[in-house]
């Protein structure tokens, strides 16, 4: 089964086939324990990986979430920077509806 740059492109050649698959499972973590148990778990996880000898030139280990956690206290702090034409484009569709920007854009 193909895989990755080996799949056929989507658009195109509509009469060959891709040949892909899907695989879905869903699984219930209460099953395993879940819940408190699975939080009490990967919290224990986490800060063990994050005490191992780094590799050199490492800055940090990073577990799941790590980087999204990052960007939102950089954000809550820094404010998410808006591209002018972008901000350009919001004002005018502001003002187009009626309706009050949300945030006040820095000048």
């Amino acid at each position: 089964m193909p895989f990755g740059p080996h799949i056929p492109a989507m658009y195109g050649d509509n009469g060959e086939h891709r040949r892909l698959g899907l695989f879905m499972m869903a699984i219930n973590p209460e099953m395993f324990g879940g819940g408190e148990m699975l939080a009490h778990v990967a919290t224990a996880m986490a800060k063990e990986a994050r005490i191992q000898p780094l590799a050199g030139g490492a800055e940090g280990v990073q577990v799941p979430g790590d980087p999204e956690y990052r960007t939102q206290e950089k954000r809550s702090r820094d404010g998410i920077q808006i591209k002018p034409g972008l901000l350009e484009e919001m004002q005018t569709w502001s003002q187009t509806l009626g309706v009050a920007m949300a945030f006040a854009p820095d000048t």
